[in-house]
């Protein structure tokens, strides 16, 4: 999970998605959830299955505490960012690319938070809200 301040990445929160409070308890100053969901197919029916939970927790508990929920498709957000969708060994390895890019400090607007996420999911969750920045044009603001 990342917390965002307007448009800057704050930090990435570990917690523990099977824990109902835990997840209450992630998303409770925040104004706006956005989770990736919707197309999203796991390697496995189980995973899958893993994973519609997850998303299930988050909406509930933003539901109960009265905070705008979206789920985007992995697809959405990366044409947002130029990124390839399709095969996803090729998407993924565009995310790698795009983090490692932003994690510079010669580009700009840089991204420091993206030189902190070290695996797959972390340039995942940090990526779909540098592209629901640049979609929702909160960049010009």
């Amino acid at each position: 999970m990342v917390v965002w301040e307007g448009i800057e990445a704050v930090e990435f929160l570990d917690i523990d998605h099977a824990n109902y409070q835990e997840v209450s308890e992630s998303i409770d100053d925040v104004d706006l959830v956005v989770m990736e969901g919707g197309g999203y197919v796991g390697v496995n029916a189980a995973a899958s299955l893993g994973l519609s939970r997850v998303r299930e927790r988050f909406a509930t508990s933003a539901w109960y505490e009265d905070i705008a929920y979206v789920e985007v498709s992995p697809a959405q957000w990366r044409v947002v960012l130029d990124l390839p969708t399709q095969p996803r060994s090729r998407a993924v390895a565009g995310q790698r690319d795009m983090c490692n890019m932003l994690s510079k400090p010669r580009h700009a607007p840089i991204l420091g938070l993206a030189a902190a996420a070290k695996n797959d999911d972390r340039r995942a969750a940090l990526l779909i809200g540098w592209a629901c920045c640049h979609a929702w044009n909160w960049m010009e603001e």
